[in-house]
């Protein structure tokens, strides 16, 4: 699978934004129509995480792109 630079910066971005707080603004960091819905209130911060992954990858448009482990998702972009 190749990545492009934009790719990496996005799910650098996305990384980023959890490892400053749990509930992040996608938003704010990735631009319009990154919103994983407005039924998240009643979701635990991990379930949060969890749904914005699928979202995430969803978007850009492969499987795995974002594991939905933060550890393992900060170890990939370096965060």
């Amino acid at each position: 699978m190749i990545i492009s630079a934009a790719q990496y910066e996005a799910r650098r971005q996305f990384a980023l934004a959890f490892r400053r707080t749990p509930r992040p603004d996608l938003v704010s960091v990735l631009g319009p129509r990154w919103s994983v819905g407005l039924e998240v209130r009643r979701l635990t911060d991990e379930d949060y995480f969890k749904l914005a992954v699928r979202q995430f990858n969803k978007r850009i448009g492969m499987r795995n792109f974002a594991p939905e482990e933060k550890q393992l998702l900060y170890n990939q972009t370096g965060v």
